[in-house]
């Protein structure tokens, strides 16, 4: 289990933009992070059909982008984020909202950097909830807070509560993700590191 999760942790603890800016030209990169967006697509939109568009909605739409962050590092994991989060607006003939997406790229960003620099070689049990949390923190109570502020007043302070709810849920469901062998097998394939 600790041999294959390993194999996706850079040996140095500098953070090597370059080398992440390479996975943009993976085929293999390119798709699975694709999948990743639709999959946050997918979520986004079922808790849209659920629980409405308010300020407060129950989703793991952040889920994939955590783990685009996690396997390809934080700026795959921005990028991911943003995609999802523009393809969204045409779809819904919503105009972007620079900060929504702002803090969308964030949560994968900050998630991503958490996970892989700040904490490598952690145990999943303590960097996993670390980086959700910190990811969610500065994009989804802080950032996106500040651009839905706008449209929805005072109530997007609520929203601090929930994500915490979120991030534990999202937390204990990513642990289990990395920790599954078949899985773990399957990404070794995407990500071959040296």
């Amino acid at each position: 289990m600790g041999g294959i999760f390993i194999m996706m942790k850079p040996e140095s603890k500098t953070v090597k933009f370059t080398d992440e800016l390479k996975l943009f030209g993976n085929a293999k990169v390119l798709a699975v992070s694709g999948l990743l967006a639709a999959a946050s697509l997918v979520l986004a939109f079922l808790a849209k059909s659920i629980f409405g568009t308010g300020p407060l909605r129950l989703t793991f739409e952040n889920l994939p982008v955590f783990l685009a962050g996690f396997i390809f590092g934080p700026t795959v994991g921005a990028a991911t984020a943003l995609c999802a989060d523009l393809v969204s607006c045409i779809i819904t003939g919503m105009p972007p909202l620079p900060l929504v997406t702002l803090g969308a790229a964030a949560v994968g960003a900050v998630g991503g950097t958490v996970f892989r620099y700040i904490l490598p070689g952690a145990d999943i049990r303590i960097s996993v909830p670390a980086a959700v949390l910190s990811g969610h923190i500065v994009g989804s109570m802080i950032i996106k807070s500040i651009g839905l502020y706008a449209w929805f007043g005072n109530a997007v302070y609520l929203r601090i509560p929930v994500y915490i709810g979120i991030a534990a849920a999202e937390s204990v469901l990513l642990v289990l993700l990395l920790r599954n062998r078949t899985f773990m097998a399957q990404v070794g394939k995407v990500v071959k590191r040296k």
